[in-house]
């Protein structure tokens, strides 16, 4: 149970990694250590897809684990909108207080 827990925990440091650029652009060119060039987009992918194909394996034999991982992706995709719905709330705040 625990290779999947950081198979997922891994795939969603891949994700952060590709949108750390756009996201935090100051900190990413302050950054000691950068990925340039094709390896920003290839590393994650390569990461997503090794990790996917370990918890596909890792669920394969032991499928009493399928239960238990859609319970924890389906936590994480709650939080992730709850945290989208109350970071909309904050910035049209901000908007109605700038005015």
């Amino acid at each position: 149970m625990a290779t999947a827990f950081v198979m997922v925990s891994l795939i969603h440091s891949a994700f952060a990694s590709i949108r750390i650029k756009k996201k935090l652009p100051e900190e990413y060119e302050k950054a000691a250590f950068k990925m340039t060039g094709i390896w920003y987009y290839v590393w994650p992918v390569l990461e997503i897809v090794s990790c996917g194909f370990i918890l596909a394996v890792t669920l394969f034999d032991s499928p009493k684990l399928i239960l238990p991982m859609i319970l924890i992706i389906g936590i994480g995709i709650v939080f992730y909108y709850v945290y989208a719905a109350k970071r909309q709330v904050l910035s049209n705040e901000r908007i109605e207080t700038s005015k």
